[in-house]
């Protein structure tokens, strides 16, 4: 349960209290004692006696406070609602934009790993090439390069959608290792 939620049903517990002190409340109260008319008979056990005393009170000059009481619990539960909804869409905003980076970088990982193999194939051609004589060494040590170039690429597309996935399980709330939480 998030804290938010919690709060807004702590604030709903408050808004029942102020309710229920509008009604008038009952008080029991009891306890052994002693009684005697003479000082020296105040220990005896034969002297000893149980008081039970009652109160009934209900809130008749306290009206206006507890309609304040009241009327300030409803807007602090409103205010909670609202935190809370207020963090529900956040959280759903995160997770659909998570979902859309995943696609994108799911694209975009494909498509640089494609040119990563065609300049990894040029750059082994070239070096071929150069090896035969037909091409320059510069030429042959620019294709590495560019292989080199995109296939770094490639692996930081792909370290950016581990990123992302890690982010979109944390978003949902799972472990992104598999441990149970």
């Amino acid at each position: 349960m998030l804290a938010a939620e919690k709060k807004a049903l702590s604030a709903g517990l408050d808004l029942q209290v102020a309710r229920k002190n509008f009604f008038p409340s009952l008080a029991l109260t009891g306890g052994p004692g002693s009684r005697s008319d003479e000082f020296e008979n105040l220990l005896d056990q034969n002297f000893q006696t149980w008081g039970i005393n009652g109160s009934l009170t209900q809130p008749i000059f306290n009206g206006g406070r507890l309609r304040a009481a009241q009327r300030q619990a409803k807007a602090i539960q409103a205010a909670a609602w609202g935190q809370y909804r207020s963090t529900a869409l956040r959280a759903f905003a995160e997770v659909e934009n998570l979902l859309a980076a995943e696609i994108r970088l799911a694209e975009q990982e494909k498509l640089i790993e494609l040119a990563a193999q065609s300049s990894e194939q040029a750059a082994k051609l070239s070096w071929e090439r150069y090896q035969r004589g037909v091409e320059a060494i510069f030429n042959a040590l620019e294709n590495q390069r560019r292989a080199f170039d995109a296939r770094s690429r490639a692996f930081t597309i792909r370290k950016q959608r581990l990123h992302n996935r890690i982010d979109l399980y944390l978003a949902l709330g799972l472990s992104p290792l598999g441990e149970k939480s």
